[in-house]
């Protein structure tokens, strides 16, 4: 797992995506699926669940958020 320093995120929507994605209990495995593509794969993978957890993260953060740092969600995606 992807560990997360909360001191280095640029806003609450990144680290809030982050938490999702990094967590055993939220949508690691989709994110491991985007390994080799990017956070914005991961975007388009969520784009074709069903429900509002392919529009937002259960807290209410689109994918798509425009304050993402999406370098940052590129990089813990890359790692996983």
């Amino acid at each position: 797992m992807y560990h997360l320093d909360c001191d280095s995120f640029k806003n609450f929507e990144t680290w809030n995506v982050a938490c999702w994605i990094t967590s055993p209990f939220g949508l690691i495995d989709e994110a491991k699926q985007c390994k080799d593509h990017g956070y914005k794969r991961f975007v388009e993978l969520m784009k074709d669940e069903e429900g509002s957890i392919g529009l937002q993260t259960p807290d209410g953060v689109k994918w798509d958020e425009a304050r993402l740092d999406v370098d940052c969600l590129d990089e813990i995606v890359r790692r996983m």
